[in-house]
């Protein structure tokens, strides 16, 4: 028999059978209502265990279900959802997260996802296209991320990485010249680089005397970036405009002025180019002086050429017509006059004017008529004849 000094350990130790009253009671250690005396495991009415466990890392099998003061194993004929029916917690298996976007709002939602994703900067994978779908008042949305605005992250700083920021604050282009200039701005924009967010598609537009423009963005030069840095980030450079240069720009002319950036024009507005040829003139016939150049048009002819000092160039050649005189041109076409009227013959005789009388100076000769004699011919420095 047992006795004080000897149990049915003992005997089972010394090899014997003990033989004692059952005790029943929960076995498992890991339950709330583990019973250290207990000798056989004690079941409910339906089978199940008589053990409480309050958490489903202490059940016994890798999928059960714990009721208040049970448990029981899920089986062929009783699952997961038998369990939740009658009143139990569900113990199944972990499944392995899947990291994704949880927001319904965001382009990239993710139905199956079980785990808000993130990137390595800790924002979440979302991808938004609109500042009304952000789940936050203010935020920045990148193209495939998203992150609030808060006290270390601003929304200028979101620019300045390349993200939309959404905030009360409209950001954008401010400059009326711009092509992307946006009314409803209340705060200029910028690029990740810090240069201006506003497009310009000509110099004459920028904000600056001379800047960068590039495709999607504007710089002004400083210290550390010239038009040589524009130049090879891909940008135009754009110059402060150069004091124009007035000078003659017809290579043609004697007086060329290859620094010249603006056509010099005297007070009558005759070009300001010398030539000494009609076949360096510019145009098919014209009027060149000693320093400028004229056109003929309807108020000025190669008569009027001719009166003011000038060579006429024209299709018609202009010279002396009489075989008599010293510089007869065998080749023109119009007899040329002086603004007088006198004939443009040189005669070195009386005996070879073209009339009865007349009147010979040095470069020309004029007939005598009824406001005009012998007299007025001495009087102007000339050789009467008759």
């Amino acid at each position: 028999a047992f006795h004080a000094d000897f149990s049915a350990a003992n005997c089972v130790q010394y090899g014997g059978t003990a033989c004692t009253a059952d005790v029943e009671g929960c076995l498992d250690e890991n339950a709330d209502n583990y019973n250290a005396d207990a000798t056989v495991q004690g079941l409910d009415q339906y089978g199940n265990l008589a053990c409480d466990y309050s958490s489903c890392d202490d059940i016994p099998d890798a999928e059960g279900c714990m009721y208040t003061n049970n448990y029981s194993a899920f089986h062929a004929d009783f699952s997961a959802a038998n369990c939740v029916e009658y009143g139990g917690t569900a113990c199944e298996e972990a499944v392995a997260d899947v990291p994704g976007c949880l927001d319904a709002n965001a382009d990239n939602y993710n139905a199956d996802a079980t785990v808000q994703g993130l990137d390595e900067h800790g924002n979440l994978a979302c991808n938004y296209s609109s500042c009304d779908d952000i789940p936050d008042a203010e935020g920045c949305f990148y193209a495939a991320n998203y992150a609030a605005l808060r006290s270390d992250f601003t929304a200028a700083q979101c620019e300045s990485y390349g993200g939309t920021a959404c905030t009360a604050d409209v950001h954008g282009c401010m400059d009326a010249n711009a092509d992307n200039y946006n009314a409803d701005a209340t705060i200029a924009g910028q690029d990740q680089h810090g240069n201006s967010a506003c497009v310009y598609t000509s110099c004459d537009d920028i904000p600056d005397a001379e800047g960068c423009m590039y495709a999607d963005a504007y710089s002004a030069y400083n210290e550390y970036f010239n038009a040589d840095n524009c130049v090879s980030y891909g940008g135009t450079a754009c110059a402060a405009p150069v004091a124009d240069v007035e000078g003659c720009l017809d290579a043609n002319a004697d007086n060329y002025n290859a620094d010249a950036t603006v056509q010099g024009l005297d007070q009558y507005g005759n070009l300001a180019c010398d030539y000494s040829s009609c076949d360096d003139i510019p145009d098919a016939e014209g009027c060149f002086y000693l320093n400028n150049y004229s056109a003929f048009n309807a108020d000025f002819s190669a008569a009027n050429c001719v009166q003011y000092g000038g060579t006429a160039c024209t299709a018609d050649v202009h010279g002396c017509m009489d075989v008599l005189a010293t510089n007869y041109d065998a080749s023109a076409t119009v007899q040329a006059a002086d603004q007088y009227g006198n004939l443009l013959c040189v005669y070195t005789s009386c005996d070879d004017v073209p009339g009865a009388e007349g009147c010979m100076y040095a470069a020309s000769y004029g007939a005598y008529h009824a406001e005009f004699n012998a007299e007025n011919c001495a009087g102007y420095g000339g050789t009467p004849c008759g």
